[in-house]
């Protein structure tokens, strides 16, 4: 087999160091209350994944600037720091099955939330690589 050596690295550090995800996607949002500002119904498409390569996060502050700024060249008019934290996680093909995941989806780990920001299969389809970002302050979806 041309790609057993990854297949084994892949699953040995499942046993080791694999942590349960979910994947989900809002499919559709019904009524939403707007004095309160939630929703009366939602409907979710998941996959929870047993055992997923969870790789350490890093923190770093970024700042972006207003608009008006970059657009017109004119002085500072205001912009605002933010927090974003960034993970790397593989999935095992044969974990996910038929489901098919997008860049649509998100990834719950925890109590939190990711967005996936870059998604790469590895070579003939064994796994994904996902790239999720986090936002300090964020508010969870589900």
């Amino acid at each position: 087999m041309k790609y057993g050596f990854i297949k084994s690295v892949i699953r040995s550090l499942k046993r080791k160091f694999g942590q349960p995800i979910t994947l989900y996607k809002t499919t559709s949002i019904g009524t939403m209350d707007w004095t309160v500002g939630t929703v009366a119904s939602r409907s979710v498409e998941s996959k929870d994944i047993k055992r997923a390569i969870i790789l350490p996060g890093r923190t770093t502050r970024k700042f972006s600037y207003d608009i008006g700024f970059l657009a017109a060249n004119k002085n500072f008019t205001y912009g605002g720091f933010y927090d974003v934290t960034q993970r790397e996680i593989i999935i095992e093909r044969s974990d996910v099955g038929t489901f098919g995941l997008t860049l649509d989806y998100r990834v719950r780990f925890g109590e939190s939330d990711y967005i996936i920001k870059e998604l790469q299969e590895f070579e003939e389809s064994q796994s994904y690589y996902l790239v999720v970002i986090k936002l300090k302050g964020q508010i969870n979806e589900q």
